[in-house]
């Protein structure tokens, strides 16, 4: 077992107390223990299944579902492991009847995200970005990891730790509790679709990257949420998730063309840097599918 997983061990149990703390006379000793214990194995599994869905290795065919004892960082899925988390709180909540449960996690859900991004700075280049120019200003700054070889390289671990914390202080200084964990998972998923273009070392298979599948598929299915509730449903229903479909797709077009300048259209691929333009591009089509995601559920919350 690598330092990182016992650090991963460590940061998960202090959340789980904090979730238990903030549930404190809701739940008796028993019930405590399912909320604890449920959501880190729902976690593990979810983490695994999505680095095993993207991944077609010769260490897989070898080692079959031994793989699923791996315990190193790059066998897991991060968004994979969050979906899998908030789909064990939600059906603690719905074996034992206590249906706003999973609201309570929002500020520890996103705390504990910042702190394992945070943990990636130990992990040399998993958690980087591009390469550092010579004489950048960041180097040897908290935005800045290494390599074996002691070059420096962007640590966009840290810039999605600064968000996480963010989005955590927000969820829980906001007193509107009712579906905060759905507003708190778009805020961090539609941060992770941006953040993801900037890593370097991902899980990715012809130019689509895991958690940022993942992520739009969690944005996605908050926003068509609405359509399967008992509310009236109106053809304004169908809006957000249209958004957040047409964004996914731009956003996807404009990361090839950060690997392909030649796809833009016209006068476009002849810019000098065509970087710039794609990656404001990915920005705004990332804010637009979590604002569509984030109206869709306060749109549910405020009918019931």
């Amino acid at each position: 077992m690598n330092g990182y997983t016992v650090y991963l061990i460590l940061c998960s149990l202090a959340c789980a107390r904090l979730y238990v703390y903030l549930l404190r006379g809701r739940l008796g000793r028993g019930r405590q223990a399912l909320f604890c214990l449920m959501p880190v194995l729902t976690g593990y599994i979810g983490a695994k299944a999505g680095f095993l869905l993207f991944t077609l290795s010769a260490r897989w065919a070898r080692l079959g579902l031994l793989m699923l004892t791996e315990t190193k960082p790059d066998t897991f899925s991060f968004m994979g492991g969050t979906l899998g988390v908030i789909l064990g709180l939600y059906f603690c909540a719905h074996i034992t009847g206590k249906k706003d449960s999973p609201d309570f996690f929002a500020a520890p859900g996103a705390f504990l995200t910042a702190a394992l991004r945070l943990g990636e700075v130990r992990l040399g280049t998993l958690g980087a970005g591009a390469p550092l120019p010579e004489g950048s200003a960041l180097t040897g700054t908290l935005l800045c990891v290494y390599n074996t070889w002691g070059e420096p390289f962007l640590a966009v671990c840290v810039l999605e730790a600064a968000w996480a914390l963010a989005v955590g202080v927000y969820m829980a200084l906001t007193r509107r509790r009712e579906g905060a964990l759905g507003r708190s998972l778009v805020l961090i998923c539609s941060g992770q679709v941006f953040f993801e273009v900037l890593r370097s070392n991902t899980l990715t298979r012809a130019f689509v990257r895991a958690d940022q599948v993942y992520s739009v598929l969690a944005l996605l299915f908050i926003s068509l949420y609405p359509l399967f509730s008992r509310t009236k449903k109106t053809t304004a229903a169908l809006l957000p998730p249209f958004c957040v479909l047409l964004c996914a797709a731009v956003n996807g077009y404009m990361q090839y063309c950060l690997e392909r300048p030649e796809a833009l259209p016209g006068a476009l691929s002849r810019l000098p840097d065509t970087r710039p333009l794609c990656l404001i591009t990915v920005a705004l089509t990332a804010l637009l599918m979590g604002l569509a995601a984030y109206s869709a559920g306060a749109k549910r919350n405020s009918r019931g």
